[in-house]
C-alpha cells in the first residue's frame, strides 16, 4: 500500500498532500540537566508524483520518480514553555531563516513479508536550517490500517554544529545544551486523502504546469506568468520591498524582496500573519516608544498599579478588583509610553486580513498575497513580501500550481 501511495498519479504535477491533524514534527533533545521536547503540526507537505514507479518489486523494492517538499515554520514548533520557544527560535535564527525545509532526493520502500501492509521507508534529501543545507538519512516505518489510513513514524539523528548552530547555553553556562538532537516524523493519511490525491492529480495537464513560470520584475514591480511558449497569460502591478533597514541592539533588518529563483511551497486561503519580531521594533522606532518583550512566566506592574499578564494565548491587565480583562487581540500592547512584544502562540501575535484571501509561499518567509492596502500596490512599500490586487493573487491560486517556478529579478 506504501507504494501506490507513493507512486500514484504518474506524469502528474505538483499537488498538496494532506495529512491528518495528529501528525507531527518533534525535536527532541538533552541539556545536561535534562531532557526537552518541541512539536508542531503546522507543516506543509507538497508531491509531485512524477513519472511512475521502476525498480525490481520481485525484491519488495520500489523506487520513483517522486519529488516531495516538507516546510516546517520555525515559530510554528512548541516547547511547552514560552521562555524555551523562544530560545529555540533564537536558536534556529528564525528570524533570518523562518523555515526548515526537507526536500526529497531519492527514496527506497521494502514492504515486509512478516507483517502484511506494513513498510519501511529509507528516503535521502536536503535537509536546511538555520539556512544552511546538509544531505540526511531518513529512516520511516510505517503500516496501512484496516481502514484503509496509512500510519509512518521515524526520524534521523542530527547535530546542531553540522547547521552552523551552537548549542545554547542559560544561567550563565550552568544548564548547556547537547549537540545532539532528534528530529522525529509521525505521519497519518487518510484513506480519503490518499484516494483524492491521484485523480486530482492525475487529470492536471502536466505539461502545462512544469512549463509555468512567475516572473517578477522588482525594478519595474510587476508579475509576469508566462507559459512554455512564453506567452504572458497574466501580468500584474505589484507592491515589492521597501529596502528600508532597520536596527535593535545587534540586529539589523534590511526589508528588500529577494533576488533569484525558487519554487511555490505552499498555498495557502485565508493567511494568519504573525508578526516577527522586527515588526515591533518598526513601530515602536516610528512612534517614539520604549520596546520591551512580555514573557509569560514575568508580569509586569504598570505605572497606575496594574498588572500587564500573559494567561496561556491570551494577554490581558489585572485592575485593583483583581479581575482579568483582556486585551483586545488586534490591539497593540502599549503602557507607559513601551509597546509590549507579545509571545508566539498568543492571540495578540496573530493578525488576520493583512494578507489578503489568498498566499503563494516562496520559501524563507516570503510570499505572494493579497493585502486591504490596495494604495500600495505599485509602490515600494512591503517587508520583502509581493502584494497583489484581489484579482490578481485570485487568479494566481486558482492557476498557479506547486512547484511552479519563480523567478526574481
Amino acid at each position: 500500500m506504501a507504494t501506490a501511495f507513493l507512486a500514484a498519479g504518474a506524469g502528474a504535477q505538483v499537488t498538496p498532500l494532506a495529512v491528518a491533524p495528529e501528525s507531527k514534527v518533534i525535536i527532541l533533545g538533552k541539556s545536561n540537566v535534562n531532557s526537552w521536547s518541541c512539536a508542531t503540526s503546522a507543516f506543509v507537505t507538497s508531491v509531485d508524483l512524477g513519472a511512475g514507479a521502476r525498480g525490481d518489486t520481485s525484491k519488495r523494492v520500489v523506487k520513483s520518480d517522486v519529488s516531495l517538499w516538507v516546510t516546517v515554520p520555525v515559530r510554528s514548533l512548541e516547547c511547552g514553555r514560552n521562555r524555551m520557544n523562544q530560545d529555540l527560535y533564537r536558536t534556529l535564527k528564525a528570524d533570518s531563516f523562518p523555515e526548515i525545509r526537507f526536500v526529497l532526493a531519492s527514496y527506497r520502500v521494502l514492504q515486509t513479508l512478516v507483517v502484511p501492509d506494513s513498510f519501511w521507508v529509507t528516503a535521502v534529501g536536503e535537509l536546511t536550517v538555520a539556512g544552511k543545507t546538509k544531505t540526511v538519512e531518513v529512516k520511516l516505518g510505517g503500516e496501512r490500517e484496516s481502514t484503509g489510513d496509512v500510519r509512518a513514524e521515524g526520524g534521523v539523528k542530527l547535530l546542531m554544529t553540522d547547521f552552523g548552530i551552537s548549542p545554547p547555553t542559560t544561567l550563565f553556562g550552568v544548564i548547556r545544551t547537547k549537540n545532539a538532537i532528534e528530529v522525529n516524523v509521525k505521519v497519518l493519511v487518510g484513506s480519503r486523502d490518499i484516494a483524492a490525491l491521484a485523480p486530482s492529480v492525475a487529470g492536471a495537464n502536466a505539461d502545462t504546469a512544469q512549463a509555468l513560470r512567475i516572473l517578477v520584475s522588482i525594478a519595474d514591480r510587476r508579475l509576469f506568468v508566462v507559459n512554455v511558449s512564453n506567452d504572458t497569460l497574466r501580468s500584474a502591478v505589484v507592491a515589492v520591498g521597501s529596502d528600508r533597514t532597520i536596527r535593535n541592539g545587534d540586529s539589523t533588518w534590511t526589508f528588500s524582496t529577494p533576488r533569484g529563483a525558487t519554487n511555490v511551497v505552499a498555498r495557502e486561503v485565508n493567511p494568519v500573519w504573525i508578526p516577527p519580531d522586527w515588526h515591533y521594533v518598526e513601530i515602536a522606532h516610528d512612534s517614539g516608544w520604549a520596546l520591551a518583550q512580555l514573557r509569560e512566566d514575568r508580569p509586569v506592574r504598570l505605572g497606575d498599579g496594574r498588572l500587564l499578564v500573559v494567561r496561556g494565548a491570551i494577554i490581558g491587565v489585572i485592575g485593583p478588583d483583581s479581575v482579568f480583562r483582556e486585551i483586545p487581540a488586534d490591539q497593540e500592547i502599549v503602557f507607559d509610553g513601551t509597546l509590549f512584544v507579545p509571545p508566539f502562540g498568543t492571540r495578540n501575535r496573530r493578525v488576520e486580513g493583512v494578507l489578503g484571501n489568498y498566499r503563494l509561499l516562496l520559501g524563507n518567509g516570503v510570499g505572494l498575497h493579497g493585502t486591504p492596502y490596495k494604495d500600495s500596490i505599485g509602490a515600494a512599500v512591503t517587508h520583502g513580501c509581493i502584494r497583489l490586487r484581489d484579482d490578481d493573487i485570485t487568479w494566481l491560486y486558482q492557476h498557479v500550481p506547486l512547484g511552479t517556478r519563480v523567478i526574481l529579478y
